[in-house]
Protein backbone atom coordinates (compact mmCIF):
# COMPACT_ATOMS: atom_id res chain seq x y z
CA UNK A 1 0.00 0.00 0.00
CA UNK A 2 1.24 3.61 -0.45
CA UNK A 3 2.53 5.86 2.02
CA UNK A 4 -0.16 8.04 2.81
CA UNK A 5 -0.89 11.18 5.94
CA UNK A 6 -3.13 9.68 8.13
CA UNK A 7 -5.22 12.34 10.35
CA UNK A 8 -7.38 12.57 13.10
CA UNK A 9 -10.28 12.75 11.31
CA UNK A 10 -9.71 9.49 8.97
CA UNK A 11 -8.94 7.70 12.22
CA UNK A 12 -11.76 8.64 14.16
CA UNK A 13 -14.35 8.39 11.09
CA UNK A 14 -12.63 4.28 10.32
CA UNK A 15 -12.48 3.82 13.71
CA UNK A 16 -10.04 0.54 12.71
CA UNK A 17 -8.35 -0.27 16.30
CA UNK A 18 -9.66 -3.09 18.30
CA UNK A 19 -10.68 -1.83 22.07
CA UNK A 20 -7.97 -1.57 24.49
CA UNK A 21 -4.88 -1.09 21.88
CA UNK A 22 -2.28 0.67 22.73
CA UNK A 23 -0.50 3.10 19.98
CA UNK A 24 2.67 4.48 20.37
CA UNK A 25 3.48 7.73 18.24
CA UNK A 26 6.94 7.02 17.52
CA UNK A 27 7.06 11.01 15.99
CA UNK A 28 7.64 14.21 16.54
CA UNK A 29 5.51 16.55 18.05
CA UNK A 30 2.37 13.80 17.66
CA UNK A 31 1.38 14.94 21.17
CA UNK A 32 0.42 18.55 19.75
CA UNK A 33 -3.26 19.65 18.39
CA UNK A 34 -2.78 22.20 15.48
CA UNK A 35 -4.44 25.39 16.51
CA UNK A 36 -7.94 25.41 14.99
CA UNK A 37 -9.85 28.76 15.55
CA UNK A 38 -13.08 26.95 14.85
CA UNK A 39 -13.60 25.13 18.06
CA UNK A 40 -12.51 22.49 19.82
CA UNK A 41 -8.19 20.94 19.66
CA UNK A 42 -8.02 17.48 18.15
CA UNK A 43 -4.94 15.55 17.83
CA UNK A 44 -4.07 12.56 17.45
CA UNK A 45 -4.09 11.34 21.15
CA UNK A 46 -7.59 12.25 20.87
CA UNK A 47 -8.08 10.60 18.02
CA UNK A 48 -6.98 7.58 18.59
CA UNK A 49 -8.55 7.37 22.09
CA UNK A 50 -11.58 8.32 20.36
CA UNK A 51 -11.11 5.20 17.79
CA UNK A 52 -10.72 2.99 20.73
CA UNK A 53 -7.65 2.84 22.26
CA UNK A 54 -6.95 2.84 25.90
CA UNK A 55 -3.62 4.59 25.74
CA UNK A 56 -1.82 6.42 23.47
CA UNK A 57 1.77 7.25 24.08
CA UNK A 58 2.69 10.62 21.95
CA UNK A 59 5.73 13.65 21.98
CA UNK A 60 5.18 17.15 23.28
CA UNK A 61 7.91 18.42 21.21
CA UNK A 62 10.76 17.64 18.05
CA UNK A 63 13.28 14.66 19.89
CA UNK A 64 16.58 13.77 18.06
CA UNK A 65 16.29 10.69 16.16
CA UNK A 66 18.50 8.91 18.64
CA UNK A 67 16.37 9.65 22.36
CA UNK A 68 13.82 7.85 20.99
CA UNK A 69 15.31 4.93 19.86
CA UNK A 70 16.83 4.28 23.41
CA UNK A 71 13.28 5.62 25.10
CA UNK A 72 11.60 2.74 23.08
CA UNK A 73 13.78 0.00 23.48
CA UNK A 74 13.88 0.92 27.00
CA UNK A 75 9.83 0.83 27.12
CA UNK A 76 9.32 -2.55 25.72
CA UNK A 77 11.99 -4.12 27.62
CA UNK A 78 10.47 -3.16 30.63
CA UNK A 79 7.25 -3.70 29.05
CA UNK A 80 8.13 -7.55 27.91
CA UNK A 81 10.74 -8.60 30.37
CA UNK A 82 9.67 -6.90 33.42
CA UNK A 83 5.91 -6.78 32.92
CA UNK A 84 5.25 -2.96 34.16
CA UNK A 85 2.40 -1.30 33.03
CA UNK A 86 2.99 1.58 30.39
CA UNK A 87 3.10 4.62 32.69
CA UNK A 88 5.59 2.44 34.76
CA UNK A 89 7.56 1.61 31.81
CA UNK A 90 8.08 4.71 30.36
CA UNK A 91 8.81 6.30 33.40
CA UNK A 92 11.60 4.33 33.74
CA UNK A 93 12.35 4.81 30.61
CA UNK A 94 13.00 8.21 30.92
CA UNK A 95 14.62 8.40 34.70
CA UNK A 96 17.24 5.93 32.67
CA UNK A 97 17.57 8.37 29.78
CA UNK A 98 17.88 10.79 32.28
CA UNK A 99 20.77 9.01 34.13
CA UNK A 100 23.06 8.31 31.21
CA UNK A 101 25.96 10.26 30.81
CA UNK A 102 28.22 10.75 26.85
CA UNK A 103 30.13 8.06 27.92
CA UNK A 104 26.66 5.91 28.87
CA UNK A 105 25.48 6.52 25.27
CA UNK A 106 28.55 5.14 23.32
CA UNK A 107 28.46 2.13 25.46
CA UNK A 108 24.43 2.05 24.03
CA UNK A 109 26.38 2.88 20.74
CA UNK A 110 28.35 -0.14 21.17
CA UNK A 111 26.31 -2.97 22.18
CA UNK A 112 23.44 -2.20 19.88
CA UNK A 113 24.63 -0.11 17.66
CA UNK A 114 22.00 2.65 17.97
CA UNK A 115 22.51 6.17 16.43
CA UNK A 116 22.33 8.34 19.67
CA UNK A 117 26.15 8.22 20.44
CA UNK A 118 27.26 9.34 16.91
CA UNK A 119 24.55 12.40 17.08
CA UNK A 120 25.35 13.13 20.84
CA UNK A 121 28.66 12.19 21.80
CA UNK A 122 30.21 15.54 19.78
CA UNK A 123 31.96 18.04 21.86
CA UNK A 124 29.74 20.27 20.04
CA UNK A 125 27.00 18.88 21.68
CA UNK A 126 27.24 19.21 25.30
CA UNK A 127 24.95 22.19 25.24
CA UNK A 128 21.80 19.79 25.82
CA UNK A 129 23.52 16.00 26.99
CA UNK A 130 21.33 13.06 27.89
CA UNK A 131 19.84 14.13 30.98
CA UNK A 132 18.74 17.53 29.79
CA UNK A 133 14.93 17.95 29.79
CA UNK A 134 14.80 18.63 26.22
CA UNK A 135 15.85 14.31 25.88
CA UNK A 136 13.58 12.84 27.74
CA UNK A 137 10.24 15.47 28.60
CA UNK A 138 8.59 15.29 26.06
CA UNK A 139 6.90 11.39 26.30
CA UNK A 140 3.81 11.75 27.66
CA UNK A 141 1.05 8.76 28.26
CA UNK A 142 -2.76 9.62 27.35
CA UNK A 143 -5.40 7.49 28.92
CA UNK A 144 -6.37 4.66 31.80
CA UNK A 145 -2.38 3.88 31.87
CA UNK A 146 -2.32 4.01 35.75
CA UNK A 147 -3.33 1.13 38.16
CA UNK A 148 -3.92 3.01 42.18
CA UNK A 149 -0.41 1.25 43.27
CA UNK A 150 1.92 2.77 40.51
CA UNK A 151 0.53 6.24 40.75
CA UNK A 152 3.51 8.25 42.38
CA UNK A 153 2.73 10.02 46.46
CA UNK A 154 3.37 13.20 44.89
CA UNK A 155 0.66 12.75 42.16
CA UNK A 156 -1.51 11.38 44.80
CA UNK A 157 -1.99 14.69 46.69
CA UNK A 158 -3.17 16.23 43.44
CA UNK A 159 -6.61 16.78 44.39
CA UNK A 160 -6.54 17.45 48.11
CA UNK A 161 -5.59 21.01 48.17
CA UNK A 162 -7.66 23.58 50.33
CA UNK A 163 -7.27 26.45 48.03
CA UNK A 164 -8.87 27.81 45.25
CA UNK A 165 -7.15 27.20 41.94
CA UNK A 166 -5.73 30.23 40.34
CA UNK A 167 -8.09 31.57 37.20
CA UNK A 168 -6.95 30.82 34.03
CA UNK A 169 -6.20 33.57 31.44
CA UNK A 170 -8.34 32.04 28.72
CA UNK A 171 -11.44 29.45 29.22
CA UNK A 172 -9.93 26.48 28.15
CA UNK A 173 -12.40 24.16 26.35
CA UNK A 174 -14.85 26.39 24.42
CA UNK A 175 -14.30 26.95 20.84
CA UNK A 176 -13.95 30.94 19.43
CA UNK A 177 -17.19 32.48 18.97
CA UNK A 178 -18.19 31.91 15.10
CA UNK A 179 -18.15 35.96 15.24
CA UNK A 180 -14.65 36.13 16.04
CA UNK A 181 -13.95 33.32 13.43
CA UNK A 182 -15.14 34.75 10.62
CA UNK A 183 -13.21 38.31 11.53
CA UNK A 184 -10.02 36.43 11.69
CA UNK A 185 -10.71 34.82 8.18
CA UNK A 186 -11.74 37.78 6.95
CA UNK A 187 -8.27 39.50 8.17
CA UNK A 188 -6.55 36.75 6.95
CA UNK A 189 -7.71 37.26 3.47
CA UNK A 190 -6.75 41.30 3.89
CA UNK A 191 -3.36 40.27 5.07
CA UNK A 192 -2.93 38.08 1.92
CA UNK A 193 -3.87 40.88 -0.44
CA UNK A 194 -1.33 43.43 2.01
CA UNK A 195 -4.14 45.49 2.87
CA UNK A 196 -2.90 45.63 6.52
CA UNK A 197 -4.88 48.81 7.88
CA UNK A 198 -8.07 47.09 7.02
CA UNK A 199 -7.14 43.99 8.51
CA UNK A 200 -6.71 46.04 12.34
CA UNK A 201 -9.25 47.89 12.01
CA UNK A 202 -11.74 44.43 11.52
CA UNK A 203 -9.77 42.83 14.02
CA UNK A 204 -9.90 45.88 16.34
CA UNK A 205 -13.93 46.22 16.36
CA UNK A 206 -13.43 42.69 18.48
CA UNK A 207 -15.41 43.24 21.49
CA UNK A 208 -14.02 43.40 24.92
CA UNK A 209 -14.40 40.12 26.06
CA UNK A 210 -12.80 38.59 22.94
CA UNK A 211 -9.62 40.08 23.46
CA UNK A 212 -8.61 37.41 26.11
CA UNK A 213 -8.06 34.96 22.86
CA UNK A 214 -4.71 34.24 21.56
CA UNK A 215 -5.58 33.55 18.06
CA UNK A 216 -7.14 37.65 17.79
CA UNK A 217 -3.63 38.72 19.36
CA UNK A 218 -1.65 36.25 17.13
CA UNK A 219 -3.15 38.02 14.04
CA UNK A 220 -2.80 41.45 15.10
CA UNK A 221 0.29 41.21 16.09
CA UNK A 222 1.26 40.28 12.51
CA UNK A 223 -1.31 43.03 11.16
CA UNK A 224 0.74 45.60 12.97
CA UNK A 225 4.52 44.25 12.37
CA UNK A 226 3.78 44.60 8.27
CA UNK A 227 2.26 47.82 9.33
CA UNK A 228 5.51 48.88 11.23
CA UNK A 229 3.88 49.79 14.05
CA UNK A 230 6.81 48.43 17.05
CA UNK A 231 5.21 48.80 19.93
CA UNK A 232 1.60 47.53 19.16
CA UNK A 233 2.95 44.51 17.57
CA UNK A 234 5.15 44.15 20.63
CA UNK A 235 2.17 44.63 22.92
CA UNK A 236 0.23 42.04 20.96
CA UNK A 237 3.16 39.09 21.28
CA UNK A 238 3.54 39.53 25.17
CA UNK A 239 -0.04 38.86 25.36
CA UNK A 240 0.34 36.03 23.33
CA UNK A 241 3.24 34.64 25.30
CA UNK A 242 1.14 35.52 28.55
CA UNK A 243 -0.92 32.37 27.68
CA UNK A 244 2.27 30.19 27.67
CA UNK A 245 5.33 31.09 29.19
CA UNK A 246 6.97 28.00 28.48
CA UNK A 247 6.42 28.50 24.63
CA UNK A 248 9.53 28.25 22.62
CA UNK A 249 7.95 29.67 19.80
CA UNK A 250 6.70 32.35 21.47
CA UNK A 251 9.31 33.85 22.76
CA UNK A 252 11.07 33.26 19.41
CA UNK A 253 8.21 35.29 17.78
CA UNK A 254 8.63 38.37 20.02
CA UNK A 255 12.34 38.03 19.16
CA UNK A 256 11.73 38.28 15.43
CA UNK A 257 9.57 41.64 16.40
CA UNK A 258 12.59 42.74 18.33
CA UNK A 259 14.93 41.47 15.26
CA UNK A 260 12.75 43.34 12.24
CA UNK A 261 12.69 46.36 14.73
CA UNK A 262 16.30 46.77 15.81
CA UNK A 263 16.30 45.97 18.98
CA UNK A 264 19.15 43.92 19.05
CA UNK A 265 19.86 43.22 22.90
CA UNK A 266 15.58 42.43 23.17
CA UNK A 267 16.26 40.23 20.24
CA UNK A 268 18.74 38.46 21.74
CA UNK A 269 17.18 37.45 25.20
CA UNK A 270 13.90 36.74 23.72
CA UNK A 271 15.93 34.14 21.37
CA UNK A 272 18.37 32.34 24.00
CA UNK A 273 15.34 32.47 26.34
CA UNK A 274 13.69 30.16 23.58
CA UNK A 275 16.62 28.25 23.46
CA UNK A 276 16.90 27.71 27.35
CA UNK A 277 13.46 26.09 26.45
CA UNK A 278 14.07 24.13 23.09
CA UNK A 279 18.00 23.36 23.32
CA UNK A 280 17.31 22.80 19.30
CA UNK A 281 15.71 25.04 18.18
CA UNK A 282 18.10 25.87 15.49
CA UNK A 283 15.68 29.18 13.77
CA UNK A 284 16.85 30.82 17.48
CA UNK A 285 20.43 29.71 16.40
CA UNK A 286 20.65 31.54 13.02
CA UNK A 287 18.96 34.81 14.57
CA UNK A 288 21.49 34.39 16.98
CA UNK A 289 24.60 34.25 14.82
CA UNK A 290 22.85 37.13 12.76
CA UNK A 291 22.84 39.38 15.72
CA UNK A 292 26.72 39.37 16.46
CA UNK A 293 29.32 41.56 15.06
CA UNK A 294 31.97 38.30 16.12
CA UNK A 295 32.72 35.88 13.72
CA UNK A 296 33.70 33.41 16.11
CA UNK A 297 30.50 33.38 17.56
CA UNK A 298 28.18 33.52 14.66
CA UNK A 299 30.14 30.44 13.64
CA UNK A 300 29.50 28.44 16.86
CA UNK A 301 26.05 29.42 16.67
CA UNK A 302 25.69 28.18 12.91
CA UNK A 303 27.44 25.05 13.74
CA UNK A 304 25.06 24.09 16.49
CA UNK A 305 22.13 25.00 13.77
CA UNK A 306 23.20 23.11 10.93
CA UNK A 307 23.66 19.65 12.99
CA UNK A 308 20.27 19.89 14.29
CA UNK A 309 19.19 21.10 10.94
CA UNK A 310 21.97 20.51 8.37
CA UNK A 311 20.13 20.90 4.64
CA UNK A 312 18.43 24.30 6.23
CA UNK A 313 20.07 27.06 3.43
CA UNK A 314 19.75 30.05 5.29
CA UNK A 315 22.24 28.63 7.97
CA UNK A 316 24.64 27.11 5.15
CA UNK A 317 24.92 30.49 3.20
CA UNK A 318 25.63 32.25 6.58
CA UNK A 319 28.40 29.78 6.98
CA UNK A 320 29.93 30.35 4.21
CA UNK A 321 29.45 33.91 4.34
CA UNK A 322 31.01 34.35 8.17
CA UNK A 323 33.77 31.35 7.27
CA UNK A 324 35.17 34.12 4.85
CA UNK A 325 35.22 37.05 7.28
CA UNK A 326 36.77 34.76 10.00
CA UNK A 327 39.88 36.63 10.39
CA UNK A 328 37.91 40.01 10.61
CA UNK A 329 37.68 42.25 14.21
CA UNK A 330 34.65 43.34 15.24
CA UNK A 331 35.07 47.17 14.24
CA UNK A 332 35.72 45.41 10.32
CA UNK A 333 32.50 43.43 10.81
CA UNK A 334 30.84 47.10 11.44
CA UNK A 335 32.22 48.59 8.69
CA UNK A 336 31.18 45.65 6.50
CA UNK A 337 27.77 46.28 7.84
CA UNK A 338 27.28 49.59 6.88
CA UNK A 339 28.07 48.35 3.26
CA UNK A 340 25.16 45.54 3.18
CA UNK A 341 23.05 48.43 4.87
CA UNK A 342 23.42 50.28 1.50
CA UNK A 343 23.15 47.60 -0.71
CA UNK A 344 19.55 46.47 1.23
CA UNK A 345 18.57 50.15 1.15
CA UNK A 346 19.56 50.12 -2.83
CA UNK A 347 17.14 46.38 -3.16
CA UNK A 348 14.28 48.49 -1.23
CA UNK A 349 14.67 45.90 1.75
CA UNK A 350 14.71 49.03 4.71
CA UNK A 351 14.36 46.25 7.38
CA UNK A 352 17.57 44.66 6.94
CA UNK A 353 19.56 48.41 6.19
CA UNK A 354 18.30 49.64 10.02
CA UNK A 355 19.22 45.83 11.35
CA UNK A 356 22.74 45.97 9.92
CA UNK A 357 23.06 50.01 10.95
CA UNK A 358 22.35 48.95 14.53
CA UNK A 359 24.63 46.45 14.75
CA UNK A 360 27.30 48.67 13.31
CA UNK A 361 26.39 51.16 15.72
CA UNK A 362 27.02 48.64 18.01
CA UNK A 363 30.90 49.20 17.90
CA UNK A 364 33.29 52.16 18.40
CA UNK A 365 33.06 53.45 14.54
CA UNK A 366 34.84 56.97 13.87
CA UNK A 367 32.92 59.75 12.84
CA UNK A 368 33.40 59.46 9.48
CA UNK A 369 31.41 55.59 9.50
CA UNK A 370 28.65 57.47 11.88
CA UNK A 371 27.91 60.01 9.43
CA UNK A 372 27.91 57.22 7.04
CA UNK A 373 25.20 55.51 8.58
CA UNK A 374 23.22 58.80 9.50
CA UNK A 375 23.27 59.37 5.66
CA UNK A 376 21.82 56.02 5.43
CA UNK A 377 19.21 56.14 7.90
CA UNK A 378 17.87 59.51 6.40
CA UNK A 379 17.13 58.18 2.70
CA UNK A 380 15.59 55.55 4.77
CA UNK A 381 13.46 57.57 6.69
CA UNK A 382 13.13 59.57 2.96
CA UNK A 383 11.95 56.94 1.32
CA UNK A 384 8.97 56.30 3.96
CA UNK A 385 7.73 59.54 4.22
CA UNK A 386 9.36 61.06 7.37
CA UNK A 387 11.42 64.21 6.10
CA UNK A 388 11.92 65.59 8.91
CA UNK A 389 13.42 62.95 10.63
CA UNK A 390 15.45 62.34 7.10
CA UNK A 391 16.70 66.27 8.01
CA UNK A 392 17.37 65.19 11.58
CA UNK A 393 19.70 62.17 10.66
CA UNK A 394 21.17 64.32 8.08
CA UNK A 395 22.27 67.41 10.60
CA UNK A 396 24.05 64.69 12.25
CA UNK A 397 26.08 63.46 9.03
CA UNK A 398 27.22 66.63 8.81
CA UNK A 399 28.10 67.58 12.27
CA UNK A 400 30.34 64.12 12.35
CA UNK A 401 31.69 64.84 8.91
CA UNK A 402 31.69 68.11 7.46
CA UNK A 403 33.55 67.98 4.53
CA UNK A 404 31.39 65.69 2.76
CA UNK A 405 29.91 67.90 -0.06
CA UNK A 406 27.00 65.03 -0.58
CA UNK A 407 25.54 65.14 2.84
CA UNK A 408 24.94 69.01 2.63
CA UNK A 409 23.52 69.28 -0.70
CA UNK A 410 20.73 66.40 0.39
CA UNK A 411 20.52 68.12 3.51
CA UNK A 412 19.29 71.56 1.62
CA UNK A 413 17.34 69.24 -1.02
CA UNK A 414 15.22 67.67 2.03
CA UNK A 415 14.60 71.04 3.71
CA UNK A 416 13.44 72.32 0.07
CA UNK A 417 11.18 69.46 0.01
CA UNK A 418 9.74 70.38 3.75
CA UNK A 419 8.43 74.20 3.06
CA UNK A 420 5.34 72.29 0.68
CA UNK A 421 4.12 71.12 4.11
CA UNK A 422 0.87 73.28 5.28
CA UNK A 423 1.97 73.20 8.77
CA UNK A 424 4.60 76.02 8.51
CA UNK A 425 4.03 79.85 8.29
CA UNK A 426 5.44 81.69 5.45
CA UNK A 427 8.10 83.03 8.37
CA UNK A 428 9.13 79.42 8.74
CA UNK A 429 9.44 78.66 5.31
CA UNK A 430 11.33 81.32 4.83
CA UNK A 431 13.32 80.72 7.21
CA UNK A 432 14.53 76.90 5.78
CA UNK A 433 14.78 78.19 2.42
CA UNK A 434 17.35 80.58 3.83
CA UNK A 435 19.05 77.40 5.55
CA UNK A 436 19.03 75.49 2.60
CA UNK A 437 20.53 78.42 0.71
CA UNK A 438 23.46 78.24 3.26
CA UNK A 439 24.20 74.60 3.09
CA UNK A 440 23.71 74.77 -0.61
CA UNK A 441 26.45 77.06 -1.42
CA UNK A 442 28.80 75.29 1.47
CA UNK A 443 28.45 71.67 -0.91
CA UNK A 444 29.56 74.25 -3.87
CA UNK A 445 32.47 75.94 -1.71
CA UNK A 446 33.44 71.98 -1.14
CA UNK A 447 33.17 70.77 -4.55
CA UNK A 448 31.38 72.33 -7.41
CA UNK A 449 28.68 70.42 -8.94
CA UNK A 450 25.24 70.37 -10.46
CA UNK A 451 22.88 69.64 -8.49
CA UNK A 452 23.45 72.46 -5.47
CA UNK A 453 23.08 74.50 -8.47
CA UNK A 454 19.62 72.65 -8.89
CA UNK A 455 19.12 73.55 -5.33
CA UNK A 456 19.59 76.81 -5.49
CA UNK A 457 17.26 77.50 -8.43
CA UNK A 458 14.55 75.88 -6.70
CA UNK A 459 15.19 78.31 -3.62
CA UNK A 460 15.56 81.56 -5.23
CA UNK A 461 12.51 80.34 -7.34
CA UNK A 462 10.37 79.99 -4.36
CA UNK A 463 11.95 83.42 -3.18
CA UNK A 464 11.38 85.08 -6.08
CA UNK A 465 14.75 86.06 -6.86
CA UNK A 466 14.16 85.03 -9.82
CA UNK A 467 17.54 85.96 -12.33
CA UNK A 468 19.50 84.29 -9.39
CA UNK A 469 17.52 81.10 -10.05
CA UNK A 470 17.94 81.21 -13.94
CA UNK A 471 21.62 81.61 -13.14
CA UNK A 472 21.86 78.75 -11.05
CA UNK A 473 19.53 76.75 -13.04
CA UNK A 474 21.69 77.10 -16.59
CA UNK A 475 24.95 76.42 -14.32
CA UNK A 476 23.23 72.97 -13.26
CA UNK A 477 21.57 72.35 -16.92
CA UNK A 478 25.37 73.02 -18.74
CA UNK A 479 27.09 71.08 -15.80
CA UNK A 480 25.13 68.02 -16.20
CA UNK A 481 24.67 68.16 -19.80
CA UNK A 482 28.60 68.15 -19.89
CA UNK A 483 29.02 64.95 -18.10
CA UNK A 484 26.82 63.13 -20.52
CA UNK A 485 28.66 64.11 -23.39
CA UNK A 486 32.08 63.19 -21.28
CA UNK A 487 30.15 59.70 -20.61
CA UNK A 488 31.01 57.01 -18.00
CA UNK A 489 34.85 56.86 -18.71
CA UNK A 490 35.26 60.28 -19.45
CA UNK A 491 36.36 63.68 -17.69
CA UNK A 492 34.29 63.61 -13.71
CA UNK A 493 32.62 67.57 -14.14
CA UNK A 494 30.67 66.76 -11.00
CA UNK A 495 33.23 65.13 -8.62
CA UNK A 496 31.23 66.09 -5.64
CA UNK A 497 28.07 63.90 -6.42
CA UNK A 498 27.39 60.72 -4.91
CA UNK A 499 27.02 59.34 -8.18
CA UNK A 500 30.50 61.22 -9.76
CA UNK A 501 29.58 60.58 -13.46
CA UNK A 502 29.61 57.22 -13.07
CA UNK A 503 25.65 56.49 -13.57
CA UNK A 504 24.58 58.41 -16.48
CA UNK A 505 20.61 57.84 -15.78
CA UNK A 506 21.11 60.06 -12.71
CA UNK A 507 23.00 63.04 -14.75
CA UNK A 508 20.04 62.73 -17.47
CA UNK A 509 17.86 62.78 -14.64
CA UNK A 510 19.80 66.33 -13.13
CA UNK A 511 19.81 67.47 -16.64
CA UNK A 512 15.93 67.02 -17.02
CA UNK A 513 15.08 68.84 -13.55
CA UNK A 514 17.47 71.80 -14.51
CA UNK A 515 15.77 71.86 -17.73
CA UNK A 516 12.23 71.55 -15.79
CA UNK A 517 12.98 74.50 -13.73
CA UNK A 518 13.84 76.53 -15.92
CA UNK A 519 10.83 76.40 -17.67
CA UNK A 520 9.12 77.31 -14.08
CA UNK A 521 11.63 80.23 -13.97
CA UNK A 522 10.22 81.54 -17.35
CA UNK A 523 6.54 80.57 -16.61
CA UNK A 524 6.99 82.73 -13.23
CA UNK A 525 8.96 85.89 -14.95
CA UNK A 526 6.40 85.99 -17.59
CA UNK A 527 8.51 84.85 -20.75
CA UNK A 528 6.95 81.37 -20.96
CA UNK A 529 5.55 80.31 -24.07
CA UNK A 530 3.56 77.22 -25.55
CA UNK A 531 3.91 77.63 -29.21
Amino acid sequence: MADRNLTAKEIMAEGVLQSGAWVVLDACESGISPPDPSGEYIGLPAAFLTAGATIVISTLWMAHLGTPLVMIDRFYENIVEKELSVPVSLREACNYLHSLTLGGIKKIEDSKGMPLGTILSREERDYFPPDHPFHWAPFIVCGAGWSANEVPVDAMKIGSHQKELPKLPINIGVGLPPQLNEMLKEADRLLTQKEFERAVSVLEEAPREWRQSRPLNEKLADAYADLKNFKKARQHHREVLRYDQNSSLNHYNLGCVYRDFACITEAKECFQQALRLNPAYANALINLAELTNDPQEALEYLNKALRIEPEDKDAQNAMRMWQELSGEDRVSIALQRLMWAQQDFDKGNFLYARLHLALARQETIDDIAKAFAFRIESDILRKEGDIKGSITALESAVELDPNQPAYWNTLAARRVLLISNPEFSQSERRSMLSWSERESLKAISLRDYARPHQNLALIYLNLARLDKARGHAILAREMAQQQIDAGQTGEIICKGCSTEGKILTECQECLRKALGTLQDIELASGNYRVE
